[in-house]
């Protein structure tokens, strides 16, 4: 019977094999793709995304549920009203499974959770108007913003008349996907005064930084309630998520004065404290440390030969590295000691979690108005962006990896594992974002860039200082897919920084056909006012055609406008043409 079936197996693989070689079947295969492949058909989408089929299942090219993203090129936020209003606050971003926007008041005091209703509620409003682009007046302007997000909660974190305290509003960080959302405070108060015992706990202390006391918000948004505090006091750099990281449920922390990463786990909408790493558990001269901080004053750990645990893992590892090479061994050993100092003198500035257990440290010189130590101005001299990327183990407390900066091993992990340093995914499609380990057009580009910098070390030197990644820094949109869509990456990317504004709209084509699909525009009328460049920042939705940019039109004003899909805008080549005279008629579908 087995016999039987193999024999018949091999017989069908012979015959496929002759009907793949022949012409006629490779001419019609090739222009039934071509047609299919360059059709932007509605029809042609819905039918596979319904079935499921992959006209694109070449391996190596592009992923295979590509057949799902096709779909939205049938469905593009087209539509740009302009001026909406504020009065939603400072818009932050959407959860993950798009339900529900984050935004935090003009007082930064209290965080605001509106319900996402969806751009299909909207539609039989914006029936009628053909222009990509229309003013709105404030009327106008604040029905759609009611009709699209009704408010759902507003959880006050601290009192109005605290003024001590301020929520940071560049820092967001979701957990359990979506269900609780991470947010900070900062005093506004400095606070310079530094516990003693820092000194005896965390040798490798650098506080040459300003302090302040932190606070970590833990919101449950199903209940609209703060779930649990953690507090500190040390110098934690929150802008973009930068100085805090997520894995699952681990979060750490990383603290820039005691040059201590906290490690906690979520369990249950309460904070768990997990482990302190750099922090030292057992120092034998402490009981001298002790008798010297209450007799002599405040004692200073460098001066002492004292190293921190962390750093006496990556002392050992970098000798023992140069120590084993037998061929290289006396030129590496010549270069660690003539280095020595500086990795004296190293301390961390950014970390990421990689996954629960591995962190990615990385270690830099900080940079001194003056010193003393000759040494340390030669080196600096020589190499000022000297850093080290350190892999370290959480439960194994060790050091498993060391590249430095001009690592072109480091810079091909970068390049074809991308996704494991930035773990972005949405949670509707479960794809991850563009990447150059997942996109071949991003990977061309990354490819064009290394061979652009003069040399492979030069290359490395400039790419390596991209790590350690921010924690979920990206927009998984799929307008942002690079196997879809073509865009100027300078106007507008996946990563959620702000961009200098451009004039001229934001024009999205298609990948394969260069066809068209659709254009963002903002409001223009005051680059002539403001001299001073104006930033540009856009929250796009998860999964549905629906984009907020937001402008900084000065210090403290910002302008908001809605990019929505409607049905019957016309997307044409040609001048914006801004049509006043509809919006009157949008009124009634509102009432």
């Amino acid at each position: 019977m087995m016999e039987s079936l193999v024999r018949a197996v091999i017989v069908l693989n012979d015959f496929l094999e002759e009907v793949n070689a022949a012409p006629c079947y490779r001419e019609t295969r090739h222009s039934w793709f071509t047609e299919r492949a360059l059709t932007q058909n509605l029809q042609h989408h819905l039918w596979d995304r319904e079935s499921g089929l992959n006209r694109y299942n070449r391996r190596g090219r592009v992923p295979v549920l590509t057949h799902e993203q096709e779909f939205y090129k049938s469905f593009t936020p087209n539509l740009s009203i302009l001026n909406v209003g504020s009065t939603l606050g400072f818009i932050r971003k959407f959860t993950p499974d798009g339900k529900l926007l984050l935004c935090f008041s003009a007082e930064h005091n209290c965080i605001c959770v509106y319900k996402y209703i969806g751009v299909g509620r909207v539609q039989h409003a914006l029936f009628g108007i053909k222009s990509e682009a229309v003013p709105a007046t404030f009327q106008t302007g604040v029905l759609l913003t009611r009709q699209l997000f009704p408010l759902l909660w507003r959880i006050q974190i601290f009192p109005e008349t605290e003024r001590d305290w301020q929520l940071h509003r560049e820092f967001s960080i979701f957990i359990d996907e979506g269900r609780y959302v991470l947010l900070a405070a900062k005093s506004i108060m400095g606070n310079s005064n530094m516990p003693r015992e820092h000194y005896l706990n965390f040798p490798d202390l650098y506080d040459n930084t300003d302090i302040s006391d932190y606070t970590f918000y833990l919101i449950d948004l199903h209940k609209g309630v703060i779930s649990d505090v953690y507090k500190l006091r040390d110098f934690v750099f929150l802008s973009h998520n930068y100085g805090v990281s997520i894995a699952g449920h681990t979060i750490a922390i990383l603290s820039r004065c005691r040059q201590c990463i906290d490690v906690l786990q979520v369990r249950e909408g309460k904070f768990f404290l997990q482990y302190q790493v750099n922090r030292e558990q057992e120092t034998t001269r402490r009981e001298e440390l002790e008798i010297e901080l209450h007799t002599k004053g405040v004692p200073e750990p460098f001066m002492k030969g004292i190293y921190s645990p962390l750093k006496q893992h990556c002392l050992s590892y970098l000798f023992k590295e140069a120590y084993s090479d037998e061929i290289e061994q006396p030129e590496k050993l010549r270069l660690f000691y003539r280095n020595f100092k500086a990795y004296e003198e190293m301390h961390i500035t950014k970390m990421q979690l990689i996954d629960e257990d591995t962190l990615l440290i990385r270690f830099e010189i900080p940079k001194r108005p003056s010193s003393s130590d000759a040494g340390n101005e030669n080196f600096n001299a020589q190499n000022p962006n000297f850093k080290l990327f350190v892999f370290y183990s959480i439960s194994e407390d060790s050091v498993f990896k060391i590249y430095r900066d001009d690592s072109k091993e480091l810079v091909y992990l970068q390049r074809n594992y991308y996704d494991y340093f930035r773990k972005v995914r949405s949670a509707q499609t479960r794809r991850p974002a563009s990447s150059p380990s997942n996109n071949v057009y991003f990977r061309t580009a990354f490819n064009c860039a290394f061979k652009s910098s003069g040399g492979v070390n030069k290359a490395a030197t400039r790419l390596n200082t991209n790590l350690p990644i921010n924690a979920q820094g990206a927009c998984c949109s799929p307008y942002f897919d690079y196997n879809m869509f073509n865009y100027n990456d300078r106007s507008i990317t996946a990563l959620e920084v702000p961009k200098v504004l451009n004039p001229n709209p934001i024009v999205f084509t298609d990948r394969y056909t260069n066809v068209l699909k659709f254009r963002l525009y903002l409001e223009t009328s005051l680059l002539a006012r403001n001299k001073q460049k104006q930033l540009v920042s856009f929250v796009f939705h998860p999964f549905e055609p629906f984009a907020i940019s937001v402008q900084q039109i000065a210090i403290n004003s910002y302008l908001v406008n809605f990019h929505i899909f409607c049905e019957t805008t016309v997307v044409a080549p040609g001048p914006r043409q801004l049509k006043s005279d509809i919006w009157p008629d949008l009124c009634p579908g509102f009432q």
